[in-house]
C-alpha cells in the first residue's frame, strides 16, 4: 500500500472510524510479523511463536489504546516533519514496544542438554 493511503487510512483511525482501524491492521498486521520474525529486530524477545504473537498483540493493543493516541502522535510527527515516513515511524515504535515488553515476558531456562560422553564402567 502505498505511502498517502495509509496516511489517509491513519487519519481516519484517528478520527475514530473502526472500519478504518480494521483496515489499517489489515494492511499492518503481516508487516508486523515480518519485523517481529527478523532476529535484529527482537531476537532474544521473540524466541518463541508465542512470544512474538504477544509482541504483536502488544503493538496492536497500543496503537489501538486511548483513541489511537500513538497513531496520533505520527500526525503530529509527520507535521513538524513531513518527510516522516510511516513505514519508519512504525518499526521505531514497534521496536519500543516490543523493548518494553520484553520486562512482562518471563525468562526462558536455558534448556540443558546431557553429555554427548557417556562414562563406561
Amino acid at each position: 500500500m502505498e505511502e498517502v493511503q495509509l496516511q489517509r487510512l491513519v487519519e481516519a483511525a484517528v478520527a475514530a472510524d473502526d472500519v478504518a482501524w480494521q483496515q489499517l491492521w489489515h494492511v499492518l498486521e503481516p508487516t508486523l510479523w515480518d519485523m517481529v520474525d527478523r532476529p535484529r529486530f527482537a531476537s532474544h524477545l521473540a524466541h518463541t511463536e508465542d512470544s512474538r504473537q504477544r509482541i504483536v498483540t502488544a503493538i496492536r493493543t497500543q496503537l489501538a489504546a486511548d483513541r489511537c493516541h500513538q497513531l496520533q502522535c505520527y500526525l503530529d510527527a509527520r507535521r513538524s516533519n513531513p518527510r516522516l515516513g510511516f513505514a519508519r515511524w512504525l518499526r521505531t515504535i514497534a521496536k519500543r514496544i516490543a523493548m518494553s515488553y520484553a520486562s512482562y515476558d518471563p525468562p526462558v531456562e536455558p534448556v540443558r542438554r546431557r553429555s554427548a560422553r557417556r562414562l563406561t564402567l
